[in-house]
């Protein structure tokens, strides 16, 4: 059955890829795990980024071996309703609406990059804004936000957050998942990555902000929180560093207007081509960051 929510009016195992010994000083994995199968938002909405946004998805899972954190996997199986709020291209729904079934998943987000036909009868996509979730208070059993640091200024994460608990029901799980902006073993010369950050601080968002997840769930009164980080190498340690290293590459690529002004370059060959030298760099050095994520429930 199709479900109606109410209105308001208003892979392969990738520790098998690299010796342990050989991973750099922080570097954490997650063991294989079984499951059943704005204006100032600086990154542009054409199929370009559609394509990067599937390329995310797709590392992220295989680093994950899975899709999500939170403890609700039977709670997926038995059936379940469940928001992804900042959706963009629909790829974490469609995956989980084919894992599980019985659970009906909802995405929300303000571009309409998310595909409008042919999705499964258990997927509903809307074209809504984050920071005010057209839902009634206590809808959804789980929800899930995934790597929005480029959209939300501090405060407006306050608001993100306190959105997603309000629909959670109580008892529900509420889970972030965000990409930290410190650099791992970047090359000495690094100028791209500084300069897409610095572009975002431009514009009131502070991408250091994904650090406060924890305070935030806390903050909102969420019980039994955890959270962790896994690392994401950059071009290195098999198939999955070279999937991140397409995303990164792409990332960057769409940041061009931000970050070619920054360092100078207005020919968007010589842009590429010093790209293609830093990528080769981030996997020489063993470069890579942290995805960040914290889970916490509603209390009953």
């Amino acid at each position: 059955m199709p479900f109606i929510c109410e209105i308001m009016s208003h892979t392969p195992n990738i520790s098998a890829s690299s010796s342990l010994s050989d991973l750099p000083e922080g570097f954490h994995i997650i063991p294989n795990r079984e499951y059943t199968s704005t204006n100032k938002y600086q990154l542009p909405n054409d199929e370009k980024e559609i394509n990067r946004l599937n390329i995310q998805h797709y590392a992220i899972r295989e680093l994950l071996h899975g899709n999500f954190n939170a403890p609700v996997d039977s709670d997926l199986e038995r059936g379940i309703t469940v928001l992804d709020a900042g959706c963009g291209s629909g790829r974490w729904i469609l995956d989980m609406a084919q894992d599980y079934p019985n659970s009906t998943f909802v995405g929300v987000d303000q571009a309409e990059v998310f595909p409008t036909s042919d999705v499964p009868s258990n997927c509903n996509f809307m074209r809504e804004n984050t920071l005010n979730l057209p839902f009634v208070d206590n809808t959804f059993d789980y929800t899930f936000q995934r790597l929005l640091l480029f959209a939300f200024t501090p405060a407006e994460w306050k608001i993100a957050v306190s959105e997603l608990v309000r629909v959670t029901k109580p008892g529900g799980w509420i889970e972030l998942f965000e990409a930290s902006p410190h650099l791992e073993r970047a090359p000495p010369e690094e100028r791209y990555w500084r300069e897409s950050i610095n572009g975002a601080l431009s514009k009131g968002v502070d991408l250091n902000y994904v650090h406060q997840i924890v305070n935030l769930l806390e903050g909102n009164g969420l019980e039994n929180v955890e959270n962790d980080y896994v690392g994401c190498p950059i071009g290195w340690y098999g198939r999955v560093g070279d999937l991140i290293a397409q995303n990164i590459r792409h990332l960057l690529i769409a940041r061009r207007p931000t970050i070619g002004p920054a360092l100078g370059i207005k020919d968007d060959d010589d842009f590429e081509m010093q790209l293609k030298a830093t990528m080769v760099r981030y996997k020489e050095c063993k470069s890579w960051f942290k995805y960040v994520y914290a889970y916490g429930q509603k209390p009953q």
